[in-house]
């Protein structure tokens, strides 16, 4: 069995809150994960979508909480509703092409070609 054979999982990204009230947010790189996107995408699919960096306070219960390893320096939140609705968007229609983010960010065929030619 080889790896292209594996089926892997990849879990729902986790949500959280910053004190007992206010917005609910998840990690933008567990969010890209999870609806496969490539890294950096999701601001790419979705240039609307909220997000912005933690304070220092927050990554500091982020890491207490085990969300984000200590060696983390930049993590970036979303909001949770946004990100629902977009998997709720996404399970009616089907993705663009997997070329269109390439030629979308000017890197041509020529990338599709070379991941094919690999397998």
């Amino acid at each position: 069995m080889s790896i292209y054979d594996q089926e892997f999982v990849v879990p729902e990204p986790r949500r959280f809150r910053f004190g007992a009230e206010g917005d609910v947010f998840m990690l933008m790189n567990q969010a890209t994960r999870f609806l496969s996107k490539p890294a950096g995408g999701l601001l790419s699919y979705h240039p609307g979508l909220w997000s912005r960096k933690t304070t220092f306070p927050e990554r500091s219960q982020l890491i207490d909480q085990g969300l984000v390893q200590a060696e983390s320096t930049c993590v970036t939140l979303v909001l949770a509703d946004e990100i629902d609705e977009i998997i709720k968007d996404s399970l009616s229609f089907t993705d663009p092409p997997s070329d269109t983010f390439a030629r979308h960010n000017g890197l041509g065929i020529g990338i599709k070609a070379r991941v094919l030619d690999r397998k």
